[in-house]
């Protein structure tokens, strides 16, 4: 690869994956075989010495999610992690690193808060979508903008890059689909349209190319859903014509109406549980709840 995003694309694509990676040390391009691991968080592949690892990677709170560890706990925005059971926390990694190793014990953090040291009790949490022990807090990668080199091409090149950028999303599109019905992804991976409104005010703050390329992404990606074989969809459709043109006679009024029944059922269903997923990520069914109560 001759950039980070080219060397980025393939790790990420190609997780549980054994390579022959080459680097160059002191004039000499040494080889090492080496296996890209596969991050529980997002299941797409990771190595480990991404520019994620080094920049932007200070144990410093953006985000505290509601009803988590975190927010128990007393943690809040701006909290810089400094210690974990009296051990040295050089890096958000190195943090959700002794989160993990710990096993859901009870830890004691030292937090940096506005200039004091702060001492506070946190027992992590088991997520079962994720298969990890985690406190509840986010990092803004958004904030890393300075750290990338804007380049510009020609048309016809960028003709040629958006088409390869196209074919690298619905790859890996249809991976997270495939993970899905395999049941090797929990369907709280998914963002419904709580968090597709957040990732679009995300990407509009971060200027008008991210927000363009975050619609071409959505829209792609609600493209290759509709074509899934599935009744009510344009893809079930299609599968319709096709068993017709192999039995040669068209399906009875009895056995489409069944077919699109079931997949309404099971579509609704889904969109359901995303929505549900997303009200319990982005606001907690318990304040919501406790909001409710003060009412009245």
């Amino acid at each position: 690869p001759a950039t980070w995003k080219e060397f980025l694309d393939y790790v990420i694509l190609n997780g549980n994956k054994k390579i022959d990676l080459s680097v160059r040390r002191d004039g000499q391009v040494i080889t090492k075989r080496v296996t890209i691991e596969e991050s529980p968080e997002t299941h797409t592949g990771t190595l480990g010495i991404e520019p994620g690892y080094f920049i932007g990677n200070e144990p410093v709170i953006d985000e505290v999610s509601p009803s988590s560890a975190a927010a128990e706990a007393g943690l809040r925005p701006g909290d810089e992690i400094l210690q974990i059971d009296q051990a040295p926390v050089e890096s958000w990694t190195d943090m959700s690193d002794k989160v993990g190793i710990n096993q859901g014990k009870a830890l004691s953090l030292l937090v940096r808060r506005g200039g004091e040291a702060v001492t506070l009790s946190l027992v992590p949490r088991y997520d079962d979508g994720m298969k990890k022990w985690l406190m509840g807090v986010k990092k803004n990668t958004d904030r890393e903008g300075d750290a990338y080199v804007l380049r510009r091409y020609p048309f016809g090149e960028a003709f040629v890059r958006g088409f390869e950028e196209n074919l690298k999303l619905s790859k890996l599109t249809l991976s997270v689909l495939g993970r899905l019905v395999m049941f090797q992804l929990s369907y709280k991976t998914l963002g419904g349209p709580i968090r597709i409104a957040q990732a679009s005010a995300m990407a509009a703050k971060s200027g008008l190319p991210n927000f363009l390329y975050f619609l071409a992404f959505l829209s792609l990606q609600l493209g290759i859903l509709n074509l899934l074989p599935m009744p009510v969809l344009d893809g079930g459709h299609l599968l319709f014509f096709g068993v017709e043109a192999i039995r040669r006679k068209p399906l009875s009024t009895r056995v489409r109406q069944t077919a699109e029944q079931v997949g309404f059922f099971l579509l609704i269903s889904l969109m359901l549980a995303v929505t549900l997923n997303d009200v319990e990520s982005v606001w907690g069914f318990r304040q919501i709840f406790a909001a409710i109560r003060n009412l009245f």
